[in-house]
Parts: C-alpha cells; sequence; structure tokens
C-alpha cells in the first residue's frame, strides 16, 4: 500500500483524486482520493511491487493543477510520500473571466475548463488529466456556475480549453418556450485584437503565462444547431 499527504500551502487537502500511473507513464494502476487530512492510501499492484511510479495528484477547483510525484518503491518504500503544492512558487496565475451575451441572458451559467498541457508535467501524464479510475473518465476537468456576470480562476502555468454556456435540450419540444440556449461563441483575452482561437463544442484554447483577463461572449444556439452529444 502506497500512502502519503498533500498539502497545498501548508494546509491539509481532503477530497483530491490521486492516481498511481505506470513507471512509464502509459497505464493507470489505481487511485484514490484525499481524507480530511489530506492523507492517501492507494494499493501498489504486485507487477509495480520495487518499480518506479507517479503519483498524480489533480486538484479541481476553485484552484486548478495537477502535480506528478515520481516514487521509487524499491528506493523509496511505499511512504508515507508528502506532496507539497505552493502557490506562490511563481508557477499560479489568476484569471480573471468576464461573461457578456449578443443578446439577453440566459437563466444560469455554467462553464467547463480543461486542461491541455500544464508547466512541469510530463506530456505522457496528459492522457491521464480526465481519468478518475480505470473506469471512468470525467466530462471535464473542472466546472464553475457563477452566479453573476464575473470568475476568478487561480490556475497553474499552462493552456486550458475554456467553454460552456446554458443549454436545456427540452427547449425544441417546448410549445411555448420562455428562454433561449447559449453557448460561447467568442473568448477575447487581454484586449487583444484577436479572439482565442477554438469553437463552442470544444472549447477554446487559452494560454496562461502570467495572469490573464478574459471576456466570454455567448450568444444563441438555434433549437436546429443543438446536438444531444454537447453544445
Amino acid at each position: 500500500m502506497l500512502t502519503g499527504r498533500v498539502a497545498i500551502d501548508g494546509r491539509a487537502a481532503p477530497n483530491l483524486r490521486v492516481l498511481l500511473i505506470s513507471g512509464d507513464m502509459s497505464a493507470l494502476l489505481g487511485s484514490t482520493t484525499t481524507a480530511d487530512n489530506g492523507t492517501f492510501a492507494v494499493a501498489v499492484p504486485e507487477s509495480a511491487n520495487r518499480a518506479r511510479v507517479t503519483l498524480l495528484v489533480k486538484v479541481q477547483g476553485p484552484l486548478l493543477a495537477i502535480v506528478p510525484h515520481a516514487v521509487d518503491l524499491g528506493r523509496d518504500g511505499e511512504g508515507p510520500h508528502g506532496v507539497a503544492i505552493d502557490t506562490a512558487d511563481g508557477r499560479f496565475h489568476r484569471v480573471e473571466a468576464t461573461v457578456t451575451t449578443t443578446s439577453g441572458w440566459p437563466p444560469s451559467l455554467s462553464f467547463f475548463v480543461n486542461p491541455v498541457h500544464l508547466e512541469g508535467v510530463p506530456a505522457p501524464l496528459e492522457r491521464f488529466f480526465n481519468r478518475r479510475d480505470e473506469r471512468i473518465v470525467e466530462g471535464s476537468f473542472f466546472k464553475v456556475s457563477p452566479a453573476g456576470k464575473s470568475f476568478d480562476l487561480t490556475v497553474q502555468a499552462g493552456s486550458y480549453r475554456i467553454g460552456g454556456g446554458f443549454i436545456d435540450y427540452r427547449r425544441p419540444n417546448l410549445a411555448h418556450p420562455t428562454f433561449e440556449n447559449y453557448a460561447v461563441a467568442r473568448v477575447d483575452a487581454d484586449g487583444e485584437a484577436t479572439p482565442l482561437p477554438g469553437d463552442r463544442s470544444g472549447g477554446y484554447l487559452l494560454e496562461v503565462p502570467r495572469d490573464r483577463r478574459i471576456s466570454l461572449t455567448l450568444s444563441v444556439v438555434p433549437d436546429e444547431e443543438l446536438s444531444p452529444t454537447g453544445l
């Protein structure tokens, strides 16, 4: 049993997903969740006994981070192993988002944020960003549902896809709907002339090498363009 503790800025970090990845970063060997005091324990398959493995710690809001921690079981043993995350070490930045629409306003809002590449995370581990365990792949890494027209995040340096809006699939079947469906149709960053690349279904690619200010513009999704597979 591989054991350890996760701390963020010196404080215990509960309810974080911890993945156990093979030494060649190709296979998910197990997963668990940190307890209230930040501790975790995950079973090590016999095939990985005394081998090199990677712990992948996922922090899924409002701080967004993915932290790999290599463990040589033969040399370091099964623990406990400490994983410390310091948000003041220069690898974390603030994203301030405002929301506008081309017309009207949706009944509620939900935005997704999915990491693509993150500073300090080897590329082979990117395939595990949205894995919860060996059976479950999460639809999104993090969702935020702001009550107003803005929201803030603190994120690890890297690139992300962001999108969302409001979709109610019942609308095309309603005789007299009193609402419209909306999706993010454009994302502008830091007042730059060119909007971020992307589309409403896959999201818009946001690079975060520093603090960013972004504007998300929602537009109405016509009923004939509504797909049951996503925005």
